[in-house]
């Protein structure tokens, strides 16, 4: 028997896309805005996050690599 990939087989039967890294980062950066919001509001400290794909710090070890 054939294993079924759920995910192929939802975008195929319900025409859903697979997230690429930038909507994935675009939802991650929302989360943790409203995480940072919720922080500052019931205990007055700011937090800020930097959102990073993992393509992104490939290609930033990469580049620290090739300096070296």
């Amino acid at each position: 028997m054939e294993k079924v990939d759920m995910v192929d087989f939802a975008e195929s039967l319900f025409s859903f896309e697979k997230e690429t890294d930038n909507q994935k980062k675009s939802r991650a950066e929302f989360e943790c805005a409203n995480f940072a919001k919720k922080m500052e509001q019931q205990f007055g400290v700011v937090v800020f996050f930097n959102v990073y794909t993992q393509d992104e710090l490939n290609k930033q070890a990469g580049e620290i690599n090739e300096n070296k």
